[in-house]
């Protein structure tokens, strides 16, 4: 069993591999506005936004991954379909789990992109390459450390699956 004690400002926090799980998003709207309010959160933006946020998953058919430690939502993963090519619109972390060590952005694409044939049946589609938009050179470089590539000279990236 793995195990991360890590400082923070309150003290220690354990982290236990064992109580995190992932699973595909249901079509459910008070899960998918928990995940939007999360979204927001760890991007310290506005509430106001949620509301058109939301209806936008609903009317894009988006879905994705959605990270789950001892049953709390703590990182989300949203993809929708612009095949050939499984898009994601948006990566994000729980606040208090960023920068910890937990590496949960990179978990969450990472088993996002395993899921390739999931998101294949719900589009009824087949993805070739998956792409996202780094916000900042900074992000862009962390996905490129996590394998994928910068065909363009811009905040694009993508990897084949």
């Amino acid at each position: 069993m793995l195990k991360y004690n890590l400082q923070k400002k309150r003290g220690t926090i354990m982290f236990d591999e064992n109580k995190l799980r992932f699973q595909i998003i249901p079509d459910d709207k008070e899960i998918v506005t928990s995940l939007e309010r999360l979204k927001y959160a760890s991007f310290d933006a506005l509430n106001d936004e949620i509301t058109v946020s939301l209806g936008e998953f609903l009317e894009r058919n988006m879905t994705g991954l959605m990270a789950l430690y001892e049953n709390e939502i703590v990182a989300g993963c949203f993809a929708c379909n612009h095949a050939p090519i499984l898009y994601i619109s948006s990566l994000f972390v729980k606040k208090e789990y960023q920068r910890c060590g937990y590496h949960l952005g990179k978990r969450i694409l990472l088993k996002t992109l395993q899921q390739k044939a999931e998101f294949e049946k719900h589009y009824k589609e087949h993805f070739e390459i998956a792409k996202m938009y780094a916000m900042n050179e900074k992000l862009k470089n962390l996905y490129l450390s996590w394998g994928f590539e910068a065909p363009y000279d811009s905040l694009l990236v993508r990897k084949y699956l």
